[in-house]
């Protein structure tokens, strides 16, 4: 069938299966029904990034103060890294000193921290 054959007002055909046809005001309300689903999505991933940016720079700051508080005992123990963050202490102090570059940490905090927590470490195998 060509397209100046297809007669849009006319009754869909039955659903595989034998199901009922749809009419033309219910395919309407699908049509509507997913043009307000698809605004609310592209509303969502617009304020998603900045949600996403709140949520790294409390992280940041989180495994700053943990890494800080655990200066005078050798550092964080792995049991509580996993704990808090559900990560290894190999991406935990990968995540510390990146976030310690990102916020500008005093010079005298990078080297306390410099002290306890090596800046390049190789993950166990």
């Amino acid at each position: 069938m060509t397209m100046t054959e297809w007669n849009i007002g006319a009754p869909l055909p039955p659903v595989a299966g034998g199901g009922p046809t749809r009419s033309k005001a219910e395919l309407n309300r699908q049509v509507r029904r997913y043009a307000t689903e698809r605004r609310r999505d592209i509303r969502r991933r617009r304020i998603r990034p900045s949600i996403d940016r709140q949520a790294r720079a409390r992280e940041s700051s989180d495994i700053i103060a943990l890494a800080r508080i655990w200066i005078p005992y050798g550092g964080v123990p792995a049991e509580l890294i996993f704990e808090r963050f559900g990560i290894v202490e190999h991406d935990f102090l990968e995540r510390l000193w990146k976030a310690a570059e990102t916020t500008g940490c005093a010079s005298d905090l990078v080297r306390e921290l410099s002290s306890v927590y090596p800046r390049h470490t190789k993950p166990d195998d």
